[in-house]
């Protein structure tokens, strides 16, 4: 496991987590309980663990990425 003591993180954004090391980092937090959004720039398919979700968009636009962190609060809300 990458990190060895329990975070007190509830909710983590991890950018560029839908393949390598974003993804074993966002796989890694969800086994501890996390609720974890995957993020990555372009649409892929893959499972994520319960109680994560997968949100991809171009963070240099403004408006995508204003767009993302609303979607983002919605979601850590519940």
């Amino acid at each position: 496991m990458l990190f060895p003591k329990r975070r007190s993180c509830k909710s983590v954004l991890v950018t560029g987590s839908s393949s390598g090391l974003g993804k074993r980092i966002a796989d890694d937090l969800a086994a501890k309980g996390s609720k974890v959004v995957y993020h990555s720039k372009v649409n892929h398919k893959f499972d994520v663990p319960n109680n994560c979700t997968y949100k991809y968009c171009d963070l240099s636009d403004k408006y995508n990425a204003d767009r993302l962190i609303e979607e983002i609060e919605k979601y850590t809300e519940l």
